[in-house]
């Protein structure tokens, strides 16, 4: 019977594990010369260095290229450079078509697949999770494209994102009083933060992640000083609120 992984392993790709404060790779039998013969090769302290390592070894041959190792290589190349939460949803996605589709070879997944894929993740986890997880395998395709893998994205033309309802109603002012009225029983901080948040929030018509992402610094005496995360790559352009 296979051993089960730990919780804090099972974001990373089959044989990965923490130990000692660094992330180890279990070389599988008879390929210990690829790994300058250990049994278990230490990739790096970091998640990012890791990768960094990962994809320098990695076969980069069409033929034995699988879905882990493009997953493996999105993570490292391309998602570093999206906002901070795109990286963490994104992460998330990954987490899940991983144990799904990464034993592959990358040229085997076909648009049934993502089709049978999408409706079984829409019944489990919802229409929204579903199609945010095949943005996430279209676009690693398409990088597979740019990255000389393969000659065309199979999706591309062929596979349509499941239809969602919008959005038919926003929180009144009311159910916003209720909230900031709220008095725990125990004090608690997490409370305080919740409510320190909306007035944040309903005080400067920010985002949730431009308001997460203020720092003590921004604060200054003409005002608040921020950089709209959607378009800071774009614009450069900063922002004061009086």
């Amino acid at each position: 019977m296979a051993k089960k992984r730990r919780s804090e392993n099972k974001a990373y790709p089959k044989g990965w594990r923490l130990k000692n404060g660094a992330i180890r790779y279990r070389v599988p039998a008879g390929q210990e010369h690829l790994w300058d013969n250990k049994k278990e090769f230490t990739l790096g302290k970091t998640e990012t260095a890791a990768y960094k390592v990962w994809i320098e070894r990695l076969q980069l041959n069409e033929d034995t290229y699988f879905i882990s190792e493009l997953l493996d290589r999105y993570l490292y190349e391309v998602i570093p450079e999206k906002a901070y939460s795109t990286q963490c949803s994104n992460r998330i996605a990954i987490k899940n078509l991983r144990p799904v589709f990464g034993d592959m070879p990358i040229t085997s997944l076909k648009p049934m697949h993502a089709y049978e894929y999408m409706d079984k993740t829409a019944k489990k986890r919802g229409k929204t999770a579903a199609n945010h997880d095949y943005e996430v395998i279209s676009h690693a395709y398409t990088k597979a494209v740019q990255w000389g893998l393969i000659d065309s994205n199979p999706f591309i033309g062929n596979v349509k994102k499941i239809k969602t309802s919008p959005r038919d109603r926003y929180i009144e002012d009311w159910e916003i009083n209720e909230i900031l009225s709220l008095k725990p029983k125990i004090k608690s901080r997490s409370v305080a933060l919740i409510k320190l948040f909306i007035r944040l929030v309903l005080m400067t018509g920010l985002t949730r992640i431009d308001v997460l992402q203020l720092k003590l610094s921004d604060l200054k005496e003409d005002g608040i000083h921020f950089q709209r995360q959607k378009t800071n790559k774009k614009t450069g352009k900063r922002f004061i609120i009086d």
